[in-house]
């Protein structure tokens, strides 16, 4: 996101000149965000094609992607175990905020307004306790010292890596692959209850992103109203 943004309400946090105050601490943003300058205003690019389907497919063409971003301060050994923001999208306190929440305008065929601001199907607690139980499954399932990892490893040692080579031949999964694969099988249960519901919301395994993101598909054409900030 550019730190150049001229529909920030928010004082600079940089100037020319030298400055005797003490530096502002840095907002969490959404990164995944980016500005596309127009005539007077710069549009908040915050959803993006739907990767996950095919290409040219009906629900590539009347879905769309938000992206929930990866954080590093939350977390013991954060560049080993994946978590991700709980922060709504577009609620975030380094998001774009702005009085005038009807300007919008179009960009790559799409409607975008002048701010982070965003409307899923789905409200501020219940994304929230989503994402917080797939950090816990990530936790669980990487933490370097956890009593079933730290025993796999001993026996590794033990047995010169014969160990995990025979539980791979007999079909006996790791600590770390078990636990993903209740991660996976809980967005599973997620998603079967939003089509149970009726909501067009499909949370996407951190595992097809790379764990980079948690990707949430929507369907553009229910949310579209939403999107042009008709927030009634």
């Amino acid at each position: 996101m550019s730190t150049t943004n001229d529909n920030n309400s928010n004082p600079k946090l940089f100037s020319s000149g030298p400055s005797t105050s003490e530096p502002n601490d840095l907002s969490f943003f959404n990164y995944h965000e980016f500005l596309v300058p127009q005539s007077k205003y710069s549009l908040v690019i915050n959803h993006y094609p739907n990767n996950y389907a095919s290409s040219n497919s009906t629900t590539q063409l009347n879905t769309r992607i938000i992206r929930i971003p990866r954080c590093y301060e939350t977390t013991e050994f954060s560049d080993l175990i994946p978590s991700f923001s709980l922060y709504y999208p577009g609620k975030e306190p380094g998001a774009i905020t702005q009085e005038h929440l009807d300007v919008q305008g179009t960009y790559d065929g799409n409607i975008f307004g002048i701010t982070s601001d965003f409307r899923l199907e789905i409200n501020s607690n219940e994304l929230q306790e989503i994402v917080r139980q797939v950090n816990q499954y990530l936790y669980n399932a990487f933490y370097p010292y956890s009593i079933p990892t730290l025993f796999e490893n001993v026996l590794d040692l033990i047995t010169g890596g014969m160990f995990s080579q025979l539980s791979n031949l007999v079909g006996v999964r790791s600590h770390t692959k078990r636990t993903l694969l209740q991660l996976e099988q809980y967005i599973t249960d997620v998603n079967s209850k939003f089509k149970e519901r009726e909501i067009d919301v499909v949370i996407i395994s951190p595992r097809k992103s790379g764990y980079l993101s948690v990707c949430i598909a929507f369907c553009f054409a229910k949310v579209g109203i939403l999107l042009t900030y008709s927030l009634a």
